[in-house]
């Protein structure tokens, strides 16, 4: 009220500058080389594009996803991600059920790929070559083709998928018949008590192979509402915000089946 972009020194914890933009919501993404930044519009139906020198933001240009004189009530732009090489931008359209894609050097939507029902957060693959998408309403995670946006694989969750990361690595100790992977999706379901663990093998092969608890106890109701996720810089715990809960959920997931360590 009204949105804005603000921009704090992690290292004084002060805050540098703020900048309004018409509308926003989730999605927010650097280029590669630090000196752009890209913000969902939201409701406006399009990405906005900011300069970044000296911890300033300065507004630039406008990617009209949607004709700005056509823009209804259904629209809403959320989260943004680049391509590994910085040369395209993906946008998650939420009430079209699609992830569009921009030329940043043209600032043309050149391309529109079907996702799930309400695709919330976007991940690349770290080859480049695909991408995953959470589905808030179909509860499910989705994998595409980055260049024609071909559906590679669907694989069912709990209700309403947000948060996903990534983590290099298969399993410490390898059970003979347990499947065999070379790294990990977490996802986090906000509608349950769950972070899911999907394997991705070698052929981009995807399963679960966990579901996480994290509620208080055994028994829990629903409501910890698992949202965002982080993982240390040594890839050994997992942190899971639970909004509902107010805190901050550790998980240890440096070896074959995890462990919440605490809140």
């Amino acid at each position: 009220r009204p949105p804005s972009i603000t921009v704090i020194d992690t290292a004084s914890g002060t805050v540098k500058g703020s900048v309004p933009v018409p509308d926003a919501w989730l999605g927010i993404a650097f280029a590669p080389r630090g000196d752009r930044v890209y913000v969902g519009g939201g409701s406006k139906a399009s990405v906005f594009e900011f300069t970044f020198a000296g911890g300033a933001l300065t507004a630039a240009r406008t990617f009209a996803v949607a004709s700005l004189d056509k823009v209804s009530g259904h629209e809403m732009i959320g989260d943004v991600t680049l391509s590994p090489d910085g040369r395209l931008i993906y946008a998650a359209d939420l009430y079209h059920d699609s992830v569009v894609v921009i030329n940043p050097q043209s600032g043309m939507m050149i391309e529109r790929f079907k996702t799930g029902r309400r695709p919330y957060r976007m991940l690349f693959h770290p080859d480049g070559k695909s991408f995953f998408v959470t589905s808030w309403a179909d509860g499910t995670l989705g994998h595409y083709d980055a260049a024609s946006g071909a559906e590679l694989a669907r694989v069912p969750l709990g209700a309403h998928p947000t948060d996903i990361l990534w983590r290099n690595g298969g399993p410490a100790d390898p059970v003979e018949g347990e499947p065999t992977f070379a790294a990990r999706l977490f996802v986090a379901a906000a509608n349950t008590n769950s972070v899911y663990a999907v394997s991705v093998n070698s052929a981009k092969d995807l399963s679960v192979v966990e579901r996480i608890n994290i509620a208080m106890t055994a028994r829990q109701p629903l409501g910890m509402t698992p949202s965002a996720l982080a993982l240390s810089p040594d890839g050994k715990r997992l942190f899971v915000a639970c909004s509902d809960g107010n805190v901050a959920a550790v998980v240890d997931v440096s070896g074959s089946l995890s462990r919440v360590e605490g809140f």
